[in-house]
C-alpha cells in the first residue's frame, strides 16, 4: 500500500528521519555485505591529513565517490574494501604542530628532541577525526572508517618497505648529491611533483650585469632574477650556436646575444659580430670579490642558453642551478656554496646572515653603487612556493635518494594511456605532460615525522635495504624499547655489515609523504605479508576521484609506484575534479571569510541540495558556489518529484489502488513508459561513462516529463469518481516511472531517495535495491511525441506573447505544416487539451497570409540605376504582384525582377497570432465568443478557490464548502459551469459558510468568494 505524506515538501525533516532509520536499522552495512559473492568492483579513498578540519572541497569529492559507489552496488557489484584511509606524515603534520609550538625552523626541533616532537605529532594526526567523520556521515558518504588504513601504522609502513626494496634491487633506488628545490624554512627537498603543486605567478626584479672582460675595455651582460646568487659566480654560458655581438651603447662597449639586443637597449652601433663558439674560453674579472674562487671566471657554452628571454649570456652560480651544477662537474671546477640550510647568505660579506630575498634587494644597490648594473625591470613570472608552508624555495646542492623515474619514462608513459581519465584531455595533457618529463622522484627528506628510509650505510659504503621489520630485525643486535617504524627508534636499530664487519646505520631521512598514500593500493591489504589474494582482486583499483591538484600528488605518487614495483596502472578509472570557488569564480579563502564549513552548509539546505550541486555540471568545471542556487535547484528536481508522488499517491490511496502491473489502454500511457525506459538506459550509459552530470540532465528531464506533462494530462483521470481499466493504466504508468526515477537517483540524493522509496514500496531501503533496467524503448513514439511537444510548446509561447492566458479557452488551432498532418491526427486531442482550444486541425498557410513584394533597393538599383523610382512604382500594380507570387518572377522596365531582388513582407489574415521565428507552423485564434470568456471566467474562479483552499492549509483531498458571489457575468458564469466548477476543486455550493472569505477582481469583475471545510 503506497503511503501518505505530508502535503509540503521539507528536506531536512526528511533527511533526519532517514538518518535515525538508516543507523537504527544498520542500512549501511547491509548495503556492503548486500552482494557479497557477485563480481567485484574495487575503490580506492584518497587519504587526507585529519589535522585540520574539513572544507567544502572536500565535500565534493566525498560526494563524487559515494555517487558512484552507491551506483555501483545497485547495479550488484560487490566492493570490499570500502574502506577509509588517514594520511599521517610528512610535512602537512609537522608544520601543524610547529605552529602550535611556536617553533620557526628545524634546529628548535632538534633542540627539543626528535622523540617528544614525533610523539606530537602522532597526537595531533586525527585531531580533526570527529569533524571528518561527521561530514562523511551527514553527506551520506558510506565508507568503513572503523577498519580504515593508516599510514602510520608498522604493518602498513612493512609494505612501504618491501616495495622501497624491490626498487633497490632492479637499481631504481640510489642516493645522489643533486641541485634540487629546497624549502629553506623547512629544511628539505621536494620532489618535482611537489614543487609543480606549489607555482605563483609572482612579480620579481630582473636585471642584466656587467661582467668586465679581462684585460679589455669590454662587459658581457648577463641577465638574472635571482641577484643572491651572483656572489657564488663561476662562469658565464653562451650557447655555442647563437650570434653574439659587440656594441657601443653610452660609451659602453657590450656584449650579448644580436637578437636580444633590441629588447635590453636603444641605439647602439655594432661593432664586431662572433658567434658564442668564438667566446668559450674567455676570461673575465669577478663580479662580486667576496668568495675566493680556485676555479672558473671564464666563458663555457651550454645548449640550455636560448634567445627567447634575458641576453643570451647566463651567470653560472652551480650550488643553486641543476644546468649550472653539471657546467661545474663538466669543467671539473668547485662547488662554493655561499647560503646555508636556512636560507642564510653564509659568505663572508655585507649580506652574511640576511636570507636570500633580502639579500638580492642589497646586491642590486652594491651592483648600482659600484657601476656594474646596466639595467633592472620588474618582470611577472611563474615561481615555484612551498606546497605546505607557502615559503618561496630555492635551488640547493644536497644528497637525497632518489627514485629512477627517468629511467622508467616510456613505460610509465605508455601505462597511462590505458586509464580511463574523466576528462579524457587530462590524460594527455595535465598528467600525460608531467610524466612526459620523467624525472626523478627526490624521496628523502631532512625532516623528522615520516616513514624511515629503510637504507642502513656503513662507512665502507656498503648498503643493506630490509624489505620487512622482520629482516631488520633479525639481523639487529638489540631492539629499543617500545619499538615502532618511526624516529628515532628506528635510528637506534644497529647492524653488523656484512660485507666488511662494520657497524651500520640508517641513513637519516623519512621519505616522502606521498610516497605513502601513493603506496595505499597495496600497503592497506600489508602485501605482500597478508592478504595476497584479496590485493590481486583489487589491481588495478577499478575507480578512484579526487580534485585537479591530485595530478601532480596523489594520481602520480599511485601510477609511478604501480608502473615501477607491478609494470601495471594502479587504477582503471579516474574522475577528476575541479575545485568550488566563491560566487566571484575565485578560490574560497579563510581570510575572506569564504571558506564554507559543509556542517553549517548541510544544517542549513540539506545534504541532497548539496549533492545535487556538486553534480549539476561536469565535475571537471569550476564551479561557483551558491547556496540560493543550490537550494533553487534542489527544489526544483526533487520538490517536483514530491508533489508527483503527493497527487499520485493521494489519489491511489483514495481509489484503493495497489502498485501491480495493469493494461496499457492509450498513447499518453505507452510515451511515458517509453520515456522511462529511455532515461534508465541513458543514465546507466552515462553513469557507465563517469558522467554523472549528464544522467542528472536525464533524470531532471524525465521528472519534469512525468509532472509538466504526464501528470497534468492525466489529471482529469486521477480525478475521475470511477476506477476503470483507463485510471489503473494510468495509476501504474506513474508508479513505474516514479519508481524509475527514485532509484536512479538513490546514488545523487540518498536520503529523499529512500524517503519516498519507503512509502511507494514499504521495502527495506532504496540502497539494498536493483538499479532499474531498461526494457527497451519505441523511438519512433518517441519522436511523435516529440514533436507534439514541440507543437505545444509553441502554442503556449504564441499564447504567452499575446497576452492569451493558458486559464482561458480559445476557438481554434491551425497547424500549416503539412508534414504534421499525421501527428495532428493521432494527437491533436492532446495537443488541443494542453493548448486549451476547442477546435485543432490542419490548413495551409496561405490562407492566412497576405503578402506584399517590394524592391531591395540594394540589389534591385544596381540592375535599374536612374530607373528605380520608376520600377518601385510599377512593381506596387496588384497585376505585377499577383504574377511575381505565381511565377517568381516579373518583366520591369526591360529587367526582369527574381526573388533575390525582392523584400517580402507578410501579414496574418484574421484574428490569429503565430510566431514568425518558428515558420508561421502554429496558429492560435483570438476570436473568443460569449461562451468562451464565461468557460474562461469558470476557469478563473477555480484558480482563485484552490488559492484559498491552500491559504486555509487544506489538504487536497479534503471536500470543501464554497459560496461565489459576484455581478450578473459571475451569476452566468456559475449557472453556466457551477458543475465544472465544483468538480475541479471538490466543493459543494452551501450559502451559509463561516469559514474564510475573499473579494478578488478578475477582468474588471468583483468576485466574492467565501470557503469553508466541509
Amino acid at each position: 500500500m503506497l503511503e501518505e505524506i505530508p502535503q509540503y515538501f521539507d528536506p531536512l525533516s526528511i533527511e533526519r528521519e532517514i538518518s535515525v532509520y538508516w543507523k537504527e536499522n544498520d542500512i549501511m552495512q547491509k548495503s556492503f555485505e548486500r552482494n557479497r559473492g557477485k563480481e567485484r568492483f574495487s575503490f580506492l579513498e584518497g587519504p587526507p591529513t585529519a589535522n585540520g578540519p574539513p572544507h567544502v572541497g572536500h565535500a565534493e569529492t566525498r560526494a563524487m565517490k559515494d555517487l558512484f559507489l552507491r551506483y555501483k552496488t545497485m547495479k550488484g557489484f560487490y566492493i570490499n574494501p570500502r574502506i577509509a584511509g588517514w594520511d599521517c606524515h610528512g610535512l602537512p603534520v609537522e608544520i601543524e604542530v610547529e605552529k602550535s609550538l611556536g617553533i620557526k625552523n628545524k634546529s628548535e626541533i632538534e633542540k627539543m628532541g626528535i622523540a617528544k616532537f614525533n610523539k606530537l605529532c602522532k597526537e595531533s594526526v586525527f585531531k580533526y577525526v570527529k569533524q571528518w567523520e561527521e561530514v562523511s556521515n551527514r553527506l551520506g558518504y558510506w565508507v568503513d572508517y572503523r577498519n580504515a588504513y593508516i599510514t602510520m601504522d608498522d604493518k602498513y609502513i612493512e609494505s612501504e618497505w618491501w616495495a622501497l626494496k624491490e626498487l633497490y634491487n632492479r637499481g631504481l633506488l640510489f642516493k645522489d648529491f643533486r641541485i634540487s628545490p629546497y624549502c629553506p624554512r623547512c629544511g628539505t627537498t621536494l620532489s618535482t611533483h611537489e614543487v609543480a603543486q606549489g607555482y605563483r605567478e609572482i612579480e620579481d626584479y630582473s636585471i642584466y650585469v656587467k661582467f668586465h672582460v679581462e684585460g679589455r675595455d669590454e662587459y658581457f651582460v648577463a641577465w638574472t632574477t635571482t641577484p643572491w646568487t651572483l656572489p657564488a659566480n663561476e662562469y658565464l654560458v653562451v650557447n655555442p650556436d647563437l650570434s653574439y655581438i659587440l656594441v657601443e651603447h653610452k660609451g659602453l662597449k657590450l656584449w650579448m646575444a644580436e637578437e636580444r639586443a633590441p629588447s635590453i637597449i636603444k641605439d647602439y652601433l655594432v661593432l664586431e659580430r662572433r658567434s658564442g663558439k668564438e667566446l668559450i674560453g674567455t676570461k673575465y674579472e669577478q663580479l662580486i670579490p667576496f668568495l675566493k674562487l680556485k676555479t672558473g671566471l671564464y666563458v663555457v657554452g651550454g645548449d640550455f642558453v636560448t634567445k627567447d628571454d634575458g641576453s643570451g649570456i647566463v651567470h653560472a652560480a652551480p650550488a643553486f642551478g641543476a644546468d649550472d651544477y653539471s657546467v661545474m662537474k663538466r669543467e671539473n671546477g668547485e662547488l662554493y656554496i655561499t647560503v646555508n640550510e636556512s636560507g642564510k647568505i653564509s659568505l663572508e660579506s655585507p649580506w652574511e646572515g640576511m636570507d636570500v630575498q633580502s639579500a638580492s634587494d642589497e646586491i642590486i644597490k652594491y651592483l648600482k653603487t659600484s657601476g656594474k648594473l646596466l639595467k633592472t625591470e620588474k618582470a611577472t613570472h611563474s615561481y615555484p612556493f612551498c606546497w605546505r608552508c607557502g615559503t618561496r624555495l630555492i635551488y640547493y646542492p644536497v644528497e637525497s635518494w632518489f627514485i629512477g623515474v627517468s629511467r622508467a619514462r616510456d613505460k610509465i608513459v605508455q601505462l597511462n594511456k590505458t586509464i580511463n581519465w574523466k576528462p579524457d584531455y587530462i590524460r594527455d595533457g595535465r598528467f600525460g605532460n608531467f610524466l612526459e618529463e620523467g624525472k626523478d622522484w627526490a624521496l628523502s627528506r631532512n625532516r623528522f615525522w615520516g616513514t624511515p628510509l629503510p637504507v642502513w650505510t656503513c662507512k665502507n659504503g656498503h648498503i643493506f635495504v630490509p624489505g620487512s621489520k622482520k629482516e631488520l630485525l633479525d639481523r639487529s643486535s638489540s631492539i629499543p624499547d617500545d619499538f615502532d617504524l618511526h624516529r628515532p627508534k628506528v635510528d637506534e636499530i644497529q647492524i653488523r655489515c656484512k660485507d666488511c664487519g662494520e657497524m651500520m646505520k640508517r641513513e637519516p631521512y623519512p621519505i616522502d609523504t606521498w610516497f605513502d598514500s601513493g603506496s595505499a593500493f597495496f600497503a592497506q591489504f600489508h602485501y605482500p605479508f597478508e592478504n595476497q589474494q584479496a590485493f590481486f582482486e583489487n589491481h588495478p583499483v577499478d575507480f578512484i576521484s579526487e580534485a585537479i591538484d591530485q595530478t601532480r600528488g596523489w594520481f602520480y605518487s599511485l601510477h609511478v609506484i604501480s608502473s615501477l614495483v607491478f609494470g601495471k596502472p594502479a587504477f582503471r578509472n579516474v574522475v577528476v575534479m575541479e575545485f568550488v570557488l566563491n560566487s566571484q569564480g575565485e578560490k574560497m579563502s579563510k581570510s575572506r571569510g569564504d571558506k564554507v564549513n559543509p556542517i553549517e552548509l548541510i544544517d542549513k539546505m540539506g545534504t541532497d541540495a548539496l549533492r545535487l550541486f556538486f553534480f549539476e555540471g561536469p565535475p571537471w568545471k569550476p564551479k561557483r558556489f551558491s547556496e540560493d542556487a543550490a537550494v533553487d535547484f534542489s527544489r526544483k528536481l526533487l520538490g517536483t518529484i514530491y508533489n508527483s508522488y503527493f497527487l499520485f499517491s493521494t489519489n491511489a490511496r483514495l481509489d484503493g489502488w495497489t502498485p501491480g502491473k495493469e493494461k496499457i489502454t492509450n498513447s499518453l500511457d505507452r510515451w511515458m513508459l517509453e520515456s522511462t525506459n529511455r532515461c534508465i538506459s541513458l543514465v546507466t550509459e552515462h553513469l557507465d561513462n563517469y558522467e554523472p552530470h549528464l544522467a542528472l540532465d536525464q533524470i531532471m528531464e524525465l521528472s519534469m516529463e512525468l509532472s509538466q506533462w504526464y501528470l497534468r494530462l492525466s489529471r482529469d483521470r486521477f480525478w475521475s469518481n470511477t476506477i476503470n481499466e483507463d485510471k489503473r493504466s494510468s495509476y501504474y504508468v506513474t508508479y513505474y516511472s516514479l519508481l524509475s526515477i527514485v532509484k536512479m537517483l538513490a546514488p545523487f540524493a540518498p536520503y529523499f531517495s529512500d524517503y519516498i522509496f519507503s512509502k511507494m514500496t514499504g521495502e527495506e531501503s532504496v540502497h539494498l535495491s536493483d538499479f532499474p533496467e531498461a526494457t527497451g524503448y519505441d523511438e519512433t513514439l518517441l519522436d511523435e511525441m516529440h514533436i507534439v511537444k514541440g507543437i505545444v510548446e509553441t502554442g503556449r509561447r504564441i499564447r504567452q506573447k499575446n497576452g492569451l492566458i493558458l486559464r482561458r479557452p480559445v476557438r481554434e488551432i491551425v497547424i500549416t505544416s503539412g508534414k504534421y498532418e499525421e501527428i495532428v491526427k493521432k494527437y491533436g486531442e492532446l495537443i488541443a487539451k494542453e493548448l486549451n482550444a476547442k477546435i485543432i486541425r490542419i490548413d495551409s498557410i496561405d490562407k492566412y497570409l497576405t503578402r506584399k513584394f517590394e524592391l531591395n533597393k540594394k540589389v534591385a538599383g544596381k540592375k535599374f540605376g536612374k530607373d528605380l523610382e520608376a520600377a518601385e512604382i510599377e512593381f506596387e500594380r496588384e497585376d505585377r504582384q499577383a504574377e511575381f507570387q505565381v511565377s517568381g518572377e516579373v518583366q520591369i522596365l526591360g529587367n526582369t525582377i527574381r526573388k533575390e531582388d525582392v523584400l517580402v513582407e507578410e501579414r496574418l489574415v484574421g484574428n490569429y497570432v503565430s510566431d514568425p521565428e518558428s515558420g508561421n507552423e502554429v496558429l492560435v485564434s483570438t476570436d473568443i465568443d460569449r461562451e468562451l470568456y464565461l468557460e474562461g471566467m469558470a476557469r478563473e474562479i477555480v484558480r482563485r478557490i484552490q488559492s484559498m483552499r491552500k491559504d486555509a492549509d487544506l489538504k487536497y483531498t479534503d471536500r470543501i464548502y464554497v459560496s461565489v458571489k459576484g455581478d450578473n457575468e459571475i451569476e452566468e458564469t456559475m449557472r453556466s459551469y457551477q458543475k465544472y466548477i465544483l468538480e475541479s476543486t471538490q466543493a459543494a455550493i452551501k450559502n451559509d459558510i463561516k469559514g474564510m472569505s475573499k473579494t478578488w477582481n478578475v477582468s474588471d469583475h468583483t468576485i466574492i468568494i467565501e470557503l469553508e471545510k466541509a
